[in-house]
């Protein structure tokens, strides 16, 4: 059960009133036999919902999440069940298959609520918005593994998804007091992905993967032929080098698809983006390992990353679903087409020490450039791109007593990184349509101030013949850091001239677990 509802009903101050509650469930069975192979069963299963309520609290109440004008409820749950054979031909060849069940729906209600200047208090409440997402699919999972001798080995199999959707989505557009019915499809489609590897070792110190992978979705006939490369060369005793290509294609998501626009022509509905073909995405990765004695390592890498087939508009503008996925609500946008280009390109550098000697030590970091270009043909930053970040991860062990059986465990984590981009707002457009509009030809020419977090855990574990207890406090961003979130559209009657707000994200957060092990 959350524990931020427990913090929540002891009255400790978590920084907002929109606390989650959830639960989740799963388990996986294994039944191995003599000659029809192996067995196993598994599920897994949750549910979550938040109450964003802020038509009874008082206007001068900014609430760290969502808008603040309005009342937000969101409930999603999800499940999956599955069952999975394995067996071995003769000593070289292995077959195995998984057939599975999921299932997952997002609900959301969003209710605008206007005050009295005066009294603050509420006086109208509407209906904003209205979906429900559900979401289905059935996949079997079937491949064969055949070890040709000690160098060459072979893995081909097929993934066949079988697709449903039930998306309902509408927004109140309140000029007209009607509602935009964004959404209203039943359906369902097929994706097939067959693929084959072989993975080859001229030596001890080189390892060769090569394979091709398909994709085919009934829904418009998209398809794709992806070739993949991997190697790696133990060049020294305790250094290596490797090196990887692949050719990546990746379906939109599925609400794009179906959203629905009116055509102007003929007044009604129609789906325009059902035709849109896989974004497509080849990778380039080189690195470099060097082992350090026997429990550190250090690893350099640089990737490049060539992404086209990305869905812009039809009409110029900054709009490019390589952004998506940066916002609560999704975008809705208009008629869409293949022909956004981007790229991301980067250096990592890792240094690492294993859990020895009751310590390790874990130090990345990374330094990149993400850029896309949009219909209107501009190159600019994408929505991610902070240019750089870098996590410092560490703890010790001590133990207690002579037996070795009690341990005191103390670690810590901080992490630095650029700052989000944004859009410069058009105060004057967002005032009269009632929330924020972006200056869209200036999209992403700004950027917040970087992140910057201090976690710090510790603990004590008590261990015994049948069962381990341990009890741990983990204390979430120590110094309470005021990290930008966002911005949000959030008009004060008391500073009219300045309706844009930042959010920010969580404060400081103590939280603890008690765990039994069995």
């Amino acid at each position: 059960y959350s524990t931020l509802k427990i913090l929540e009903g002891a009255h400790i101050p978590i920084g907002t009133s929109a606390v989650p509650a959830y639960q989740d469930a799963s388990f996986k069975l294994n039944f191995p036999t003599k000659k029809a192979g192996n067995f196993s069963l598994f599920a897994i299963g949750g549910t979550s919902s938040i109450f964003v309520k802020l038509s009874d609290k008082t206007y001068k109440e900014i609430e760290l999440y969502g808008d603040n004008d309005r009342d937000q409820f969101l409930q999603t749950s999800m499940g999956v069940v599955g069952f999975s054979h394995s067996k071995s031909i003769k000593e070289k060849t292995l077959i195995k298959t998984t057939l599975s069940a999921y299932g997952q729906e997002v609900v959301v209600k969003d209710d605008i609520f206007y005050r009295n200047k005066v009294t603050y208090v509420t006086d109208t409440i509407f209906p904003k918005t209205r979906y429900i997402f559900r979401f289905g699919k059935y996949s079997v999972n079937s491949n064969l593994t055949h070890k040709f001798n000690a160098k060459t080995s072979l893995k081909t199999g097929v993934i066949a998804e079988y697709l449903l959707f039930n998306l309902r989505d509408s927004n109140m557009v309140e000029s007209v007091n009607k509602w935009d019915v964004r959404e209203n499809y039943l359906g369902n489609t097929v994706l097939l992905q067959p693929f084959i590897q072989v993975k080859y070792k001229p030596s001890e110190k080189v390892a060769i993967n090569i394979g091709l992978h398909g994709q085919y979705l009934t829904l418009n006939g998209s398809s794709s032929v992806e070739p993949r490369l991997g190697l790696r060369w133990n060049f020294a005793n305790t250094q290596w080098f490797s090196f990887g290509y692949g050719m990546h294609s990746q379906m939109q998501p599925n609400y794009i698809y179906f959203h629905q626009v009116i055509d102007p022509a003929t007044n009604k509905y129609q789906m325009p983006n059902t035709n849109l073909g896989f974004t497509r995405a080849q990778h380039f990765v080189m690195g470099y390992e060097k082992k350090i004695k026997q429990s550190s390592r250090i690893i350099v890498e640089t990737y490049y990353q060539m992404l086209s087939n990305v869905p812009v508009d039809t009409m110029r503008s900054s709009y490019s679903l390589l952004n998506q996925g940066n916002m609560f609500d999704p975008p809705y946008p208009g008629k869409l087409v293949n022909k956004g280009t981007g790229y991301n390109a980067g250096v990592e550098f890792t240094l690492e020490k294993f859990f020895d000697r009751s310590f390790f030590f874990l130090f990345t970091a990374c330094v990149y450039q993400s850029r896309y270009k949009g219909s209107d043909g501009v190159e600019r930053n994408t929505d991610y791109n902070g240019n750089f970040i870098a996590n410092v991860v560490g703890g010790k062990e001590f133990k207690i007593g002579k037996s070795g059986r009690k341990v005191f465990t103390l670690s810590g984590k901080i992490t630095r990184a650029g700052g989000r981009r944004y859009s410069p707002v058009n105060e004057t457009a967002s005032n009269a349509v009632g929330h924020m509009v972006e200056i869209d030809s200036l999209r992403n020419t700004l950027q917040f101030r970087d992140y910057f977090r201090f976690d710090m855990k510790i603990g004590y574990k008590v261990s015994s013949k049948k069962i381990t207890q341990e009890i741990a406090f983990d204390l979430v961003n120590l110094l309470n850091v005021k990290n930008v979130l966002g911005l949000t559209y959030a008009p004060d009657p008391n500073n009219p001239g300045n309706p844009i707000k930042e959010e920010y994200q969580l404060g400081f957060l103590p939280l603890f677990y008690y765990k039994v092990d069995f």
